[in-house]
């Protein structure tokens, strides 16, 4: 499936930032504990639409379906991509 490859490249991308973090160390004097921080995560939640009606299909139920994909990558850990049918 195409999204997952891209959602995957996405956290991959992500995992390689340190997003803030210069920033940080610019206006702190604390870098110690800035280098300390984790860096930034996201989970990705992708509906499937496979096989669905184009009648049956609508922004509601697609968001509802994304939505409860993500709560379950959420709850596996982090920077996970998650796809529900």
């Amino acid at each position: 499936m195409q999204a997952k490859i891209v959602a995957q490249r996405i956290l991959s991308s992500l995992q390689k930032q340190s997003f803030l973090k210069p920033l940080l160390c610019e206006w702190s004097n604390k870098n110690a504990i800035v280098e300390t921080l984790p860096n930034l995560t996201c989970s990705i939640g992708i509906a499937d639409c496979n096989g669905m009606s184009y009648e049956n299909l609508n922004e509601e139920w697609l968001l509802k379906q994304a939505d409860s994909a993500l709560y379950v990558a959420k709850s596996e850990g982090k920077g996970r991509v998650k796809i529900t049918c």
